[in-house]
């Protein structure tokens, strides 16, 4: 398998990283936003209006939800050619390891449970599935 299918195998876990790190992060910002609008005026120390304070944090809100729509565009695009890379795998079998672990992001022992197989035999369905995809195969 070339380093390019590898990549693209794992972009979207990846993405998928970020987008939970930054949704974290908005949601940081919403709690901030939320307890400053509730703060006294004359009660922030920093000699900073709360309304410019606010601004900000709405300002940064907005940027923040900005980036997280062009990571899920990202996610979405990266998604749509793994598929398609795995649709190009014959086996179902094969499909269905690769789209558990590589659009559904399940971990190994989960995929084994659920395609009802040893988590020894879903290591080398997935090695065979990768074999198949770095040759191009359809069968084997």
């Amino acid at each position: 398998m070339s380093k390019a299918t590898q990549d693209l195998l794992g972009r979207a876990y990846r993405i998928d990283q970020r987008l939970a790190a930054k949704a974290a992060r908005l949601e940081n910002l919403r709690d901030l936003s939320t307890r400053i609008s509730a703060a006294v005026p004359g009660s922030i120390r920093s000699g900073q209006p709360a309304g410019d304070r606010m601004s900000g944090i709405i300002a940064t809100i907005a940027d923040l939800e900005a980036e997280i729509q062009g990571e899920v565009e990202a996610l979405l695009a990266t998604q749509r050619e793994t598929a398609a890379l795995i649709r190009s795998v014959g086996r179902p079998e094969w499909q269905t390891v690769l789209e558990l672990r590589y659009l559904c992001f399940k971990r190994w022992e989960t995929i084994a449970e659920e395609m009802g197989v040893t988590h020894r035999q879903v290591f080398y369905l997935h090695k065979q599935a990768l074999a198949a995809v770095g040759n191009g195969r359809k069968e084997g």
